[in-house]
């Protein structure tokens, strides 16, 4: 596993491996163009009005990143599996290993230059991004087939080993999110749209005390999607 892992590493291009802040693009189709949102390039993060602790980011990846994961990953070895945990989907994941059985985290592999390269991007949002100081030690990418019958079922991650904030990045198509309170059943649930190439962030309220999860009618034909997280290790 470690030399597949070093070769993966060794074959990601180069612009996988120094991304440069954060972009967004402006217009539509041929009259797209890419612009600074930001002061020094980087991203609007934009607070979720009802959701506390959930944060949105527009297009933290360009047409051409997105094309260039989804060809890296594609090309990782084992490549993808199917999964059944909180759902059917494909999955790969890098980083520590999260055994929630034994309730251990043990560190792993290294994280891969690409996935480096994004949390390297995340650090330089501008406020109210809680990200400043987020160094990912696990990711895990999954993808979803509707055809295939995927979805994502309604689950919080573990509240002790998961670590405090839990950031996404939606690839390759639109979905919707659904949360729900985990504690008041009285509460109606809060859909939330996931823009292709968007970047979500879960800290605080959100993160302990709803779940979340994708029906597979509220996904597209493809989506795949890579959560990055400050594993607690244990060991």
């Amino acid at each position: 596993a470690d030399v597949a892992g070093a070769a993966a590493v060794r074959d990601a291009p180069a612009s996988l491996q120094a991304l440069g802040p954060c972009q967004r693009s402006v217009g539509r189709g041929s009259e797209s163009a890419v612009v600074n949102a930001a002061a020094g390039g980087r991203c609007e993060v934009r607070a979720h009005a009802v959701l506390r602790g959930l944060f949105l980011v527009h297009d933290f990846v360009t047409e051409e990143e997105e094309a260039a994961l989804l060809q890296w990953m594609d090309g990782q070895q084992p490549g993808w599996r199917l999964r059944h945990f909180n759902g059917p989907a494909l999955g790969m994941r890098w980083g520590a290993t999260t055994d929630l059985r034994r309730r251990s985290v043990t560190l792993g592999a290294p994280m891969p230059p690409p996935l480096l390269a994004l949390t390297a991007r995340m650090r330089t949002l501008p406020v109210p991004s809680p990200l400043a100081g987020f160094e990912a030690n696990e990711a895990n990418a999954l993808r979803y087939v509707r055809a295939e019958g995927h979805f994502l079922g309604p689950h919080c991650d573990d509240r002790q080993l998961s670590g405090d904030t839990l950031v996404n990045l939606s690839l390759a198509g639109e979905a919707t999110m659904t949360y729900a309170h985990d504690r008041d059943g009285s509460r109606p649930p809060v859909r939330v749209r996931l823009p292709r190439r968007s970047l979500q962030i879960q800290t605080e309220d959100v993160r302990f005390n709803h779940t979340h999860g994708i029906a597979a009618e509220d996904l597209p034909e493809l989506r795949v999607s890579v959560t990055f997280r400050r594993a607690k290790l244990t060991q």
